[in-house]
């Protein structure tokens, strides 16, 4: 397992991102970026620890929209 980091445009998509993420078994967490670069949103993220490939399914079968997808 790796950590992961999702990057929401909005405090809303961050909330539905790790409400989805809870109700599937995963311990996901909002944390807000201290460092928020022009065009990149409101800077909130979602960690967590999984497998990338199954979190990045679930995410898109979602259709939540995020920033960036990165595994840390």
């Amino acid at each position: 397992m790796s950590e992961i980091q999702i990057k929401a445009g909005s405090v809303t998509n961050a909330q539905r991102i790790e409400s989805l993420l809870k109700r599937n078994g995963y311990r996901a967490t909002i944390r807000r970026s201290s460092r928020i670069a022009k065009g990149e949103g409101c800077g909130y993220s979602v960690i967590l620890k999984g497998e990338s490939g199954k979190v990045l399914e679930l995410i898109n079968n979602s259709r939540i929209k995020y920033k960036e997808f990165k595994v840390l």
